[in-house]
């Protein structure tokens, strides 16, 4: 292609072709459209731009009609492993000779295809855009971006080896709405924004969880065991092919709305974490926990208690028998959630190769959240202190040191009035002399001033009952020694003041 119409143009502007249209009104904003980028003479034969498409279904096709619009854009190939969609492709290009495939491979192939549109289903995400970078091939890929954060990094790893451009689709989110809203938010003519809510309807009779089955649909004229790739075989289902997103092996699942459907999937599916509501139809919570503890065929992952009741001392001791965090809906409780599920993730971490672990650790030492903070260590061996300080002094705390609880106590006492301020976040050992942790502990909540600063606890071993003592005396959080540097760094994360 010219310098006046790059392959990269190309891939930047089909996505702003593919953005939201808004329809004028008496009362709308009208939004000016971004302009096209051009070509900076007449696009002759030898200067056109050729692409594949992988997927000619509902976003493909829409896709492959805002691509057309580009000047200097043609399609010269389509693939999709139901034959309807060949015709569509025909159809929607305007060319009955149009090369049509069952196998995305012939595209990567050919010489004369510059690079290639996709829009399959998410579990395919990876494996379409590794093979075309490995191919040569410049891709756009439909969102979301892979279908696991695992294959995410080796998308990123085709991309970089290959040296590829890879666009990954956002929507609506690069679209002009929500650049004008943006510029409206920020010359204040919306005001403060306190509260946001949103609403995903797809059960309608045309969202995403009820999109119907072509009619002709069949396994003779679609390649049902291909479409299947390695998840379990199971026989050709017209729904899974049409309502694919509803299924966590191919996309993103449907979240369940009853314990007894948790129950199902916790049988068949192993989880990372789970997120609960307090109040289910059929049981409450704590009845589906319950069963989750005494069905061996039932995975129990960490459990979060997401929950907009106020629970009672006794409730909150129930729940902790099973759930490791229970958040209350507030003003600040979805800051929480996501910190919380960021920790469990974070465990899950420790399985991913060395070289993605890094990357995760190289994100994470641009956070702020530490810089600047106050934290007590209670803690009366010195090796200890000094492997804390170590820790947490390069985040950018500033480390308080007591030896015993009744020093720890004098240290809050006086960060209260302190002009260096208060102490945010207090790590407690347990084994101490003079006063231990527990007893510092409960000593600590009896304060008014003090009973909301975090604490977590520093346990010699990791048995339940050291934890539920730990619990019950006042600890927010707990971590057995030897420390794991990073998980304490998460529980910090997670538990410090925002």
């Amino acid at each position: 292609m010219p310098d006046g119409f790059s392959r990269r143009k190309f891939m930047q502007t089909s996505a702003i072709a593919a953005g939201g249209l808004l329809s004028p009104s008496s009362k709308a904003i009208m939004l000016e459209p971004h302009a096209q980028s051009t070509p900076t003479r007449p696009v002759g034969a030898n200067d056109r731009l050729r692409f594949g498409i992988i997927g000619v279904g509902m976003e493909g096709s829409g896709v492959l009609s805002s691509a057309l619009s580009i000047p200097g854009a043609e399609c010269v190939a389509a693939a999709d492993l139901y034959d309807g969609r060949h015709t569509l492709a025909k159809e929607i290009t305007g060319n009955p000779t149009l090369f049509t495939t069952r196998h995305y491979q012939e595209l990567l192939e050919r010489k004369d295809i510059d690079c290639i549109l996709a829009a399959v289903p998410d579990f395919w995400h990876k494996q379409v855009v590794a093979d075309a970078c490995n191919a040569g091939k410049d891709i756009y890929c439909e969102k979301p971006m892979s279908h696991s954060i695992a294959e995410g990094f080796a998308m990123v790893q085709a991309a970089q080896s290959n040296k590829r451009i890879v666009q990954i689709g956002a929507q609506r989110v690069s679209s002009v709405l929500c650049a004008k809203a943006r510029e409206m938010y920020l010359g204040g003519a919306i005001g403060e924004v306190t509260s946001v809510e949103l609403t995903l309807g797809r059960n309608s009779p045309t969202g995403a969880w009820e999109y119907p089955p072509p009619p002709d649909l069949s396994p003779e004229n679609l390649a049902w065991d291909v479409w299947l790739k390695d998840t379990p075989k199971i026989a050709f289902n017209p729904e899974r092919f049409a309502r694919w997103r509803c299924w966590r092996d191919y996309g993103t699942g449907v979240a369940v709305d009853s314990a007894g459907e948790a129950l199902r999937q916790l049988s068949a599916t192993t989880f990372d974490c789970m997120v609960m509501d307090f109040n289910l139809p059929d049981y409450s919570g704590y009845d589906l926990l319950a069963k989750m503890a005494q069905q061996e065929d039932v995975a129990f992952p960490p459990v979060i208690v997401y929950t907009g009741r106020a629970l009672s001392t006794d409730e909150e001791q129930r729940l902790r028998r099973y759930s490791k965090s229970i958040i209350i809906k507030d003003a600040r409780s979805p800051e929480r959630l996501l910190d919380e599920v960021t920790l469990f993730l974070h465990q899950v971490e420790s399985k991913l190769p060395p070289e993605r672990q890094q990357m995760l650790k190289t994100a994470r030492s641009r956070e702020s959240s530490l810089h600047g903070r106050r934290v007590l260590v209670v803690e009366d061996d010195v090796r200890n202190i000094f492997a804390l300080s170590s820790v947490l002094e390069p985040q950018g705390a500033t480390v308080e040191i007591a030896r015993n609880g009744i020093e720890a106590l004098e240290v809050l006492a006086r960060s209260m009035s302190s002009a260096a301020g208060a102490v945010d976040m207090v790590l407690m050992d347990i084994m101490m002399p003079e006063m231990d942790g527990l007893t510092a502990m409960r000593e600590i909540r009896k304060r008014p001033e003090m009973k909301h600063i975090p604490i977590i606890a520093l346990t010699a071993k990791a048995m339940r009952d050291d934890q539920e003592k730990c619990l019950s005396a006042g600890a927010n959080d707990y971590i057995a020694k030897p420390l794991d540097v990073e998980k304490l760094l998460s529980l910090v994360r997670v538990w410090m003041p925002k």
